[in-house]
């Protein structure tokens, strides 16, 4: 007999002809943020009278962020103003050192300032100290009128202060009157009441004293000196002017 073996290959569709399909493509993810970095000395000296303080510096690894500054606290922030973009840093009023503005009177002026990407910050405290600069004129606190005797050269003595000197040193002008550094004012020769040298020959010295810190910086003061009369010997009082009041049936 005949046997007809028919053989039947089946054969399963697998959408590609049998290969398994490609996994879908997963971006990776982006790197984190990195924060910026600032750059500021801890310690800040300004002298006073100026407004400059000094530039905060930063920077960032992530390419495109914007930097943004700012002052961010401290006991004396508001005394600050910060360019956002530049980082200049700069007093709102120029300080002066007689007179401080800091919290605590000392002038140092305490503040933190902040850099910002937008995502994350940092942030540095600086102290600012504010220095002394010799911006103030004497002040002569003497009297201004003078009495001296006749036939001799001592008059007095001149004084005056200064907040940002101790060294003064005095002058005067004219040629009648002398005065040393410390301010002992005399005559460069003995006057005579009875014949005066001054301008009006009125036996009353009229001057300009100037005091003068180390820096210059100056002030004057007009001084008058009144020579007064001495009874010397072989003179009698009807030789001055003399008033008298006699009371009537004395």
């Amino acid at each position: 007999s005949l046997s007809l073996v028919t053989s039947v290959l089946v054969t399963q569709a697998c959408g590609d002809g049998g290969n398994a399909p490609d996994a879908p493509v997963v971006p990776d993810p982006p790197p984190p943020n990195a924060a910026p970095t600032l750059t500021l000395s801890s310690a800040i000296s300004v002298v006073e009278n100026t407004t400059a303080v000094g530039t905060a510096a930063a920077e960032d690894t992530d390419s495109g962020d914007t930097l943004t500054f700012s002052i961010s606290g401290g006991t004396d922030s508001a005394k600050f103003s910060i360019d956002a973009s530049s980082g200049a840093i700069t007093f709102n009023t120029s300080p002066d050192y007689e007179t401080p503005g800091d919290a605590d009177s000392l002038n140092t002026y305490e503040m933190t300032v902040q850099v910002s990407d937008g995502e994350d910050t940092a942030a540095a405290d600086a102290v600012v100290t504010v220095t002394d600069v010799n911006d103030v004129v004497p002040a002569i606190t003497s009297a201004s009128e003078f009495s001296a005797a006749e036939n001799q050269t001592s008059i007095g003595s001149l004084t005056a202060t200064d907040a940002d000197s101790a060294s003064l040193t005095f002058s005067v002008d004219g040629s009648d009157l002398s005065i040393t550094d410390a301010g002992v004012l005399s005559f460069v020769s003995a006057p005579d009441y009875e014949t005066p040298a001054d301008a009006d020959a009125g036996n009353d010295y009229v001057v300009e004293i100037t005091a003068t810190d180390s820096l210059s910086n100056a002030t004057t003061q007009t001084v008058t000196v009144a020579v007064s009369n001495v009874i010397e010997a072989g003179e009698s009082l009807t030789d001055s002017t003399l008033a008298v009041s006699i009371n009537e049936n004395s």
